[in-house]
């Protein structure tokens, strides 16, 4: 809605605010109309005028104003107040309305300060190669289900971010199942179907303080496996090779490593582990 105009402010102070609209009341009486945003984004219009001691039994002149509040897409008079003002000079008028201007200070919204979110400068980057490490070789049980090298890619054009180095290799390799018997790593369309209401738990339910992972990090984040105890294994676009574990029974997140071998490596203590594919 654009701002109000004089006119407009005017004709509402007629119809609905009569007690604060004297007879007389027309466009050669106001001084100014401000508009000051709210922070529940409605509008307050600071209407100025002057108000001579015939209408309201003053002995010298004086300044009116009425905050005309904008509530969704309506106006609606919020309140008004007078005050004295020394004579009809224009430096006296000004004067009392920026007295009045200071009396509706709360309609002012206060400078909010940029929240700044603390995250971790990215490490070197590690390469396909590197992240898979062993993986790759991992003994296979059962009939393996994977991915396509076409699934990951569309799963990182949807997420708008690659996968840790060693993901691809993992998932289309070794695919669904448990990897040392704990580990579950998700095929790639179900990092993408998740994602939304794993997101929307976390804001819910954040159990891991600050570090080395904030809530507002967390959010950013993108889980991608668990274990059977019910730890989660996500990453951040900004670092994808950085994971990190968000504990079932501990509050305290914990930084595992970089690449998914290494990740790996620190939950799994099996010296050959193997995979064991879910059941079709």
């Amino acid at each position: 809605m654009p701002t109000l105009g004089v006119a407009e402010a005017i004709e509402l102070v007629r119809t609905k605010g009569a007690v604060l609209s004297p007879p007389a009341f027309d466009e050669t009486d106001v001084l100014e109309l401000v508009e000051i945003p709210k922070r529940n984004g409605a509008h307050a219009e600071l209407y100025v005028r002057k108000l001579w001691s015939s209408l309201v039994k003053r002995v010298g002149p004086g300044v009116s104003v009425v905050l005309l509040e904008r509530v969704s897409e309506a106006w609606r008079i919020s309140s008004g107040s007078t005050i004295d003002a020394a004579s009809d000079s224009e430096s006296d008028l000004r004067a009392a309305l920026e007295t009045l201007k200071g009396q509706q200070a709360h309609f002012r919204p206060k400078p909010v300060k940029a929240a700044t979110r603390s995250r971790p400068k990215p490490g070197p980057i590690v390469t396909e190669a590197e992240g898979a490490g062993a993986l790759a070789s991992t003994r296979v049980i059962g009939e393996p289900r994977a991915a396509r090298d076409q699934d990951v890619d569309e799963a990182e054009r949807s997420l708008g971010t690659r996968f840790p180095a060693g993901y691809r290799t993992f998932v289309t390799r070794l695919g669904e199942g448990v990897y040392g018997t704990r580990v579950r790593v998700y095929l790639p369309s179900r990092v993408v179907r998740d994602l939304a209401g794993w997101r929307g738990r976390i804001e819910q339910h954040w159990f891991w303080g600050e570090k080395p992972l904030s809530q507002a990090h967390a959010l950013e984040c993108i889980c991608f496996g668990d274990t059977i105890d019910g730890d989660e294994l996500v990453f951040h676009a900004s670092d994808p090779d950085a994971i990190v574990l968000l504990p079932h029974e501990s509050e305290k997140a914990r930084a595992l490593g970089r690449g998914l071998a290494a990740s790996l490596g620190k939950l799994v203590r099996a010296r050959s582990p193997v995979f064991e594919t879910t059941a079709r």
